[in-house]
């Protein structure tokens, strides 16, 4: 019998942001197979200018991850306020199937599948070691961020949870409607 390989190809579409003013949109792309796992970076380099005689902060890398269906442009006023007016670095990413990632379902989309995106591109980029990172998430961005947080809490100096699952929601959150359409649908 022929042992067969089967590949799996994931792109992860990133944007890193720079207190310098520029902004570095990236794609990487995660082949795995049953033995190995390649990442691959491509590089290009639009330029913005900040305004001068900003205000000085002591830079930290920030890492900002976006809700379920939603993409890195939730956060980008956000990120460039960070980069530009407080000088830190960030990074914006788009979870698998999500935004400018690979669109698929074959993709691992759980909270431990995205936190392995999320090592992976952490790697990528040379955030996996130096000074720990603040994490900020948005509802499953909050999970990520959480569940990184425990597993390696040498490496989150901050935690900033937008939305956490876990919590009572209002009843007037979407989240909450859709159950109830579900449930009456069930019905």
């Amino acid at each position: 019998p022929m042992a067969h390989n089967h590949k799996q190809t994931y792109n992860t579409f990133y944007l890193l942001l720079h207190p310098t003013g520029s902004t570095t949109p990236h794609t990487t792309t995660t082949t795995t197979t049953t033995t190995t796992t390649t990442t691959t970076t491509t590089h290009t380099h639009p330029r913005h200018h900040r305004q001068q005689n900003q205000p000085a902060a002591k830079p930290a890398r920030v890492v900002l991850l976006h809700g379920w269906m939603q993409t890195h442009r939730a956060w980008l006023k956000t990120a460039a306020q960070l980069a530009n007016t407080h000088r830190h670095h960030v990074l914006l990413l788009d979870w698998w199937a999500h935004g400018e990632s690979t669109p698929t379902d074959a993709a691992d989309v759980s909270v431990d599948g995205l936190l392995r995106q999320l090592d992976t591109l952490l790697r990528t980029v040379g955030w996996d070691a130096g000074p720990p990172l603040v994490l900020a998430g948005c509802s499953l961005g909050a999970a990520v961020a959480m569940r990184y947080a425990q597993c390696r809490p040498a490496r989150a100096a901050r935690l900033l949870l937008v939305a956490p699952p876990g919590l009572p929601e209002a009843w007037y959150m979407p989240a909450r409607a859709g159950r109830a359409l579900a449930h009456a649908l069930d019905a």
